[in-house]
């Protein structure tokens, strides 16, 4: 999302770039890493 502009990952989520996908699902991992 940090590259695609704000609220457009909630206004077209099957549409993120990859570089997008792949930049959420890493930060999802560290979050959950360190929250545990």
């Amino acid at each position: 999302s940090y590259n695609w502009g704000m609220g457009n990952v909630e206004r077209h989520p099957g549409r993120l770039p990859r570089e997008t996908r792949t930049y959420i699902a890493r930060v999802t991992e560290y979050y959950r890493e360190a929250k545990s």
